[in-house]
């Protein structure tokens, strides 16, 4: 009798922190769904999916966005958590970076940047033109009076405990050409997520 209490026990258990996990990814989810809807330049927010094999979440898409946002979060929790803590900041720069249509322009990311670090500077290492994904050399056949699209942001990694680097990948829905930018953002004092630097490699 008392072992089948132990064992009852330990399923009540199982299935609560289960249901927490689930909580948990809901607000991802959420999350996620926020960040394409930014993206995308409306209000709005739609429910996203998850997809199996880790953790893979995707939003759906917004009208007239013909692919939607993969964000693959690891299965690490302190990256996970530094994602969270930094996912408002991450919006409102790939919300600007991926309309930016030349090197002066970046400089509406010094708000979110850290102090000191002047983003038009051609912090990427290969010259201003290759510091903004909506360009015609780097995308040669994209109207580049059309923003382009977020398609993945992955590649998550701490080489620090206060800094975080991500890839995103752009994507033309006129042509159908990619092209990849590495960030990196580093933590303040106050706790809010900055960026320090962002280019074609890392």
């Amino acid at each position: 009798m008392e072992s089948r209490l132990k064992i009852c026990a330990v399923i009540v258990g199982l299935t609560l922190g289960l249901s927490g996990c689930a909580q948990d990814l809901a607000k991802l989810n959420q999350d996620l769904a926020n960040l394409n809807a930014a993206l995308a330049g409306k209000g709005g927010s739609q429910p996203g999916k998850a997809q199996a094999g880790g953790v893979a979440m995707a939003a759906q898409p917004e009208a007239g966005h013909s692919k939607p946002i993969q964000m693959i979060i690891p299965n690490d929790k302190r990256v996970a958590a530094a994602i969270d803590g930094a996912l408002p900041t991450i919006k409102k720069i790939l919300s600007i970076h991926q309309c930016v249509k030349d090197g002066e322009s970046l400089r509406q990311m010094n708000v979110y940047a850290v102090p000191g670090v002047n983003m038009a500077q051609g912090r990427s290492g290969y010259g201003e033109e290759f510091s903004y994904p909506n360009n015609n050399i780097l995308m040669k056949y994209h109207n580049t009076n059309k923003c382009v699209s977020v398609s993945t942001i992955d590649q998550w990694t701490m080489p620090a405990l206060n800094a975080l680097q991500f890839r995103a990948v752009y994507f033309a829905d006129d042509s159908g050409e990619t092209f990849n930018f590495y960030y990196l953002f580093k933590k303040s004092d106050d706790g809010s997520w900055k960026i320090a630097w962002l280019g074609r490699n890392l």
